[in-house]
């Protein structure tokens, strides 16, 4: 920690895990205030309050029949500045005014595109290459306005083309402490520099059962693929039918294969050699891994163990 914010007390609005790195970073530095929990009953809420009073670190439980116990508990922390890593429900917003230095909403992200807990998904899902952390101040301060968009952002983030939803999670969580101790140091300072977003706003919306479902007659062989990346491992994938069994594709991957002109969704090759390999509407996919009830299977295995073979399809 640097002698520049030492003063500066902090408190973390929380309902994701991804807020953990930061936690330890600001307890180390001796800059934790203290943590508002969501009102939720998840079993990562539990695990977080378990450990919170392990380590005797002050927290308060959200609920909205208790805003004023929670505002009069921030007040006694006298925290100076806040980061709010709730997604789905943003309670922080009504406690902004509290706060100094501001507020700021975490966004896996770069705000406003892809807003929602479900960003990840969306982002592997539509195949972006790229995409950044964001940092949004709430605009609070009515004798200094802030831009409604005003961004502290991460420098851009690589997403690699067989990255799934808990890789890139991995990597998003192993950014977020850095950007966060950089904006502290320039609020202590007095020197932060803000942007305003040039994304086109769109929202991350709830995943649904027929969002996991692969469309032979619409998705490509790379949309296929992006769709099995981003279920994995969260949402099992995405889904495949055959006859009337549904099945989990974990992964697939595009491949170069003559298919002789037969409908997509049509299985064109098993064996250990090659794999499974489906024909798609502009080419074909290898099903790499798939899984039911009884496990994981390698698309080969699966196959020879439950009798499928060239000729029959997807539906």
């Amino acid at each position: 920690m640097t002698e520049l914010n030492k003063n500066l007390k902090v408190s973390i609005f929380v309902d994701s895990p991804l807020c953990v790195t930061t936690i330890n970073m600001l307890l180390q530095q001796q800059q934790l205030a203290g943590v508002v929990l969501g009102n939720s009953n998840l079993v990562f809420t539990q695990q977080l309050q378990d450990w919170l009073q392990q380590l005797k670190i002050p927290f308060i439980q959200f609920s909205p029949d208790n805003t004023e116990t929670v505002t009069a508990e921030l007040m006694r922390w006298e925290s100076n500045v806040a980061f709010s890593f709730t997604v789905e429900d943003d309670f922080s917003a009504q406690f902004s005014t509290l706060f100094y230095h501001g507020l700021y909403h975490f966004h896996h992200s770069p705000f406003p595109a892809y807003q929602g807990a479900m960003s990840l998904y969306w982002q592997l899902r539509e195949q972006c290459t790229q995409t950044k952390i964001t940092l949004q101040k709430a605009n609070v301060l009515a004798q200094a306005p802030q831009l409604s968009h005003d961004l502290f952002t991460s420098p851009v983030i690589d997403i690699h083309p067989l990255e799934t939803s808990q890789s890139l999670e991995h990597k998003i969580t192993a950014q977020i402490s850095p950007l966060i101790n950089q904006l502290l140091e320039q609020i202590q300072q007095d020197n932060v520099q803000l942007n305003v977003a040039e994304f086109t706003a769109s929202i991350a919306q709830a995943v649904t059962d027929n969002d996991l479902k692969v469309d032979w007659h619409t998705m490509n062989s790379e949309q296929i693929c992006a769709l099995a990346r981003a279920g994995n491992p969260h949402l099992g994938g995405c889904i495949v039918v055959l006859g009337k069994t549904a099945l989990n594709l974990l992964q697939a991957s595009p491949i170069k294969y003559p298919t002789y002109g037969v409908s997509a969704g049509t299985i064109c090759h098993t064996g250990a050699s090659d794999g499974v390999i489906v024909a798609t509407i502009n080419g074909a996919i290898k099903l790499d891994i798939l899984s039911n009830a009884d496990g994981i299977f390698s698309g080969s295995v699966f196959c020879e163990k439950s009798k499928i073979e060239a000729g029959m399809a997807f539906i």
